[in-house]
């Protein structure tokens, strides 16, 4: 462990200092493989003067010292100081160290020569001509592929002038200063936690803003995963860098303090302090729908967001059964129709809480996770294939079950219970999950960036408006006089649902093939027959009180709950990615960037093959040949980014444009500094044509045009 490598080199150092000792010396003092001398940058004290003094350590080829922070072992260079009375010595100055790895284990330090820099303010009063000496204690530890200890003590005796000039080391002290992280008051940084990462954003000065690479050393603590990749990724001005927490250290720091380094030999290194926030910052765009800047606008978008949520595809098999049972209601009386849409709105509301509450507890957790995650499951895709395939066969007459699925759906004349419209509400959140409403995106991406009270708050007022159409048809049952009374028709009417939920089953078993292959989608259509032979043996045998029949039917069915879910989550480890085979290039935060630093427009697809607008919109919009041919015109690149199974830096970058589900479509100019657009969440080739055409011609464009 780093710790305790840590223990062990400083109990290393305290023995050496103790075994070792030394006198005092004028000139260079050698302890093992350093050399060690304290120099000055002038040839004499000044007097009232505040003047640089150092110290100089030279180690031997391979051989390295340790910065202030030495990262995961090792220790930094200490020195204790006796000055002449009057004097003024302030602390080491550090210029920026050197990263090196071994071993897993990241050192930050020096090799070579390293001079450590310090201002001294010499007194006033001093006598022309009068030597004075400083004195010092200098501890440090050399490492190669061993480490050893060492120690001097170091004298600098220099006169007194009040002319002076510079010293044989003038020009090692002014490449030290060089290297010394300076404060920037231009530079403008802000953290904030991702799960198990910091993020750190900030914009550099003008003058440092091309830097290609840019890195983040701490200045104390053990608060990062040095080992770890440091992400940086550019939008515009705005640069991210992604550091890993250190398992070390469970409680995120409240402050991020460092050094911005770029490394090699035009480097420079900036001094950098912000203060950690629980919430990731979100970036500027343009959006065709506005920003959601405050909890009044969240709350507005999600209630139409969740009322809109009622005419998605991926809802309307259950809006179809929840008008039947309305249908069955409105001729019971008005109060008993009340009543069940008001239970009906409770299921909703309780599904929201607890998808919330999950979402919102994993994310505590570290996971990178966003609206829609339990869809990431292959297993739990398999569930939802299965009940709406038992649905359909209820449906369409293969058994009954009464006061079971039956009432679940709302479809029987025995579907008054409470219990009937409160699942309803629950299979009506559940189906809307793949399903993302204009207004919602921007609503949850919102709500998952605020304190947890908001959070519930933006979910309770998502699931309301998604209730209110229902609780309206209930309080106003002149509505529903307008729709056929009930009668004979309806068996013929309930049978025609039940294809919709079979082209439901369709979709999620697509779904599972995108996800785990077509083994897995070829073991949930085994399980789909196991369970239809089982349905058929209860719908045909149950009632007839024998013995056999029954236990066949209970074996069929869990046959084929354990065929379909068996085979997904063992097959769920060669995931098909299913890219198509368009000119959609994969998506990365690297690939983005290149492509934006050569000037190039990009059109990025956030999607998922579990999200069914995202398919609606891809066949609707983006693959229509006009749509595709705009594309090449305006020479954009289009990018896809598929987060149909788990993905941390999907996720990341969906939470810096505020949203925290699929879809999403970012368009980038290509200009520096120009803000990406959003599109809204349902496309239409107008929409899309009409973003393209208002692109400005990019940089790559202008290049070829001239």
């Amino acid at each position: 462990m780093p710790l305790i490598t840590r223990f062990t080199l400083v109990f290393a150092l305290l023995l050496g200092l103790f075994l070792t000792g030394g006198a005092r010396a004028a000139g260079p003092v050698r302890d093992g493989p350093v050399q060690a001398e304290l120099v000055s940058e002038l040839e004499a004290w000044q007097p009232g003067a505040t003047q640089w003094v150092g110290l100089r350590l030279q180690m031997d080829p391979t051989w390295h010292t340790y910065w202030q922070n030495p990262g995961d072992s090792g220790l930094p260079t200490g020195i204790t100081w006796r000055a002449p009375e009057g004097f003024q010595v302030g602390e080491l100055n550090w210029p920026y160290p050197l990263r090196t790895e071994m071993a897993g284990l990241v050192s930050l330090g020096y090799e070579g020569t390293v001079l450590l820099p310090v201002q001294v303010q010499v007194p006033a009063d001093l006598p022309e001509g009068r030597p004075l000496t400083l004195s010092a204690e200098a501890t440090w530890l050399a490492c190669a592929e061993a480490c050893v200890p060492g120690q001097a003590s170091l004298e600098l005796t220099l006169p007194v002038a009040t002319a002076v000039r510079p010293g044989p080391h003038a020009a090692e002290f002014e490449a030290a200063r060089a290297a010394l992280p300076r404060v920037d008051a231009d530079l403008q940084a802000e953290a904030w936690l991702e799960g198990d990462h910091l993020v750190l954003g900030f914009r550099l000065p003008t003058a440092l803003a091309d830097a290609p690479v840019v890195e983040f050393y701490p200045t104390q603590g053990m608060d990062l995963e040095l080992a770890a990749p440091q992400r940086l990724s550019r939008t515009g001005e705005d640069l991210r860098l992604e550091l890993k927490r250190s398992p070390l250290n469970p409680q995120p720091p409240r402050t991020l303090k460092g050094i911005l380094v770029r490394p090699g030999a035009e480097g420079w290194a900036l001094a950098l302090e912000a203060a950690v926030a629980d919430a990731p910052k979100v970036l500027p765009v343009q959006s065709s729908l506005g920003e959601v800047r405050s909890l009044g606008v969240a709350l507005l978008f999600a209630f139409f967001g969740g009322a809109i949520l009622n005419l998605m595809p991926c809802v309307f098999p259950v809006i179809s059964l929840k008008v039947m049972g309305f249908m069955e209601h409105g001729a019971q009386g008005r109060a008993q129709g009340m009543r069940q849409a008001l239970l009906f709105a409770l299921g909703v509301l309780v599904s929201f809480w607890l998808v919330a509450g999950a979402l919102l507890l994993l994310r505590a957790g570290g996971q990178q996770l966003g609206w829609g995650f339990q869809l990431q499951s292959p297993l739990f895709v398999v569930l939802m294939a299965c009940l709406f395939f038992l649905l359909g066969l209820n449906l369409v007459g293969v058994f009954e079950v009464g006061l079971g699925l039956t009432r679940l759906a709302e479809v029987g004349a025995n579907s008054s219970g409470s219990w009937g419209s409160f699942l309803s509400g629950v299979l009506a959140t559940l189906v809307a999950t793949p399903c993302t409403a204009p207004f919602m995106g921007s609503a949850i991406g919102f709500s998952l960036t605020q304190p947890v009270w908001a959070s519930l708050l933006v979910f309770t007022v998502l699931a309301v408006g998604m209730a209110t159409p229902y609780v309206l048809l209930a309080a106003w049952p002149g509505l529903l006089r307008r729709l056929p009374r009930p009668g004979a028709w309806m068996e013929t009417f309930k049978q025609a649902i039940s294809f919709p939920l079979f082209l439901t089953v369709v979709f999620f078993v697509w779904v599972l093939d995108r996800q785990a292959g077509p083994e897995a989608a070829a073991a949930l259509l085994t399980g789909l027959v196991l369970l239809g032979m089982g349905g058929w043996l209860y719908g045909r045998f149950w009632m007839s009180g024998r013995l056999l029949p029954r236990v066949l039917a209970g074996v069929f069915l869990l046959a084929g709950l354990a065929v379909g879910a068996l085979g997904a989550d063992g097959l769920a480890s060669a995931p098909n990615p299913g890219q198509d085979q368009t000119s959609w290039r994969p998506w990365s935060p690297q690939t983005v960037e290149s492509l934006l630093a050569e000037g190039r427009p990009v059109f990025v697809d956030f999607t998922a093959s579990w999200c069914l607008t995202c398919q609606a919109n891809k066949q609707v919009a983006l693959n229509r040949p006009e749509v595709q041919e705009a594309f090449q015109e305006r020479q954009v690149v289009t990018l896809r980014a598929d987060w149909t199974h788990r993905d941390p830096q999907i996720t990341r970058a969906l939470a810096s444009f505020g949203r925290s589900g699929v879809p999403l479509y970012v368009l980038y100019s290509g200009i520096p500094g120009d803000p990406p657009r959003i599109l809204p969440e349902v496309l239409t080739p107008g929409l899309v044509l009409q973003a393209l055409q208002e692109l400005p011609a990019s940089g790559a464009s202008r290049k070829e045009s001239t």
